[in-house]
């Protein structure tokens, strides 16, 4: 969300290793163990005349858990 007075959210999505997801959470299930695996993860902002100029910002947490 912008810092700008009258400021909304703007959407966006995420990706990681071919899985896309929308929101501030998505998961990626694996159906058996990848050793030295190197994947990329990406953020994806759509254009938007609308949207107001300034800083956006956010924050993506990120967590690998074994199964």
């Amino acid at each position: 969300k912008s810092s700008a007075t009258g400021a909304s959210a703007i959407s966006y999505t995420t990706s990681y290793d071919g899985t896309s997801g929308s929101g501030s959470s998505f998961t990626v299930t694996r159906s058996g163990a990848q050793f030295n695996k190197t994947s990329a993860m990406s953020v994806t902002v759509p254009a938007n005349a609308q949207a107001i100029a300034g800083s956006y910002a956010d924050t993506l947490t990120v967590t690998i858990a074994g199964k």
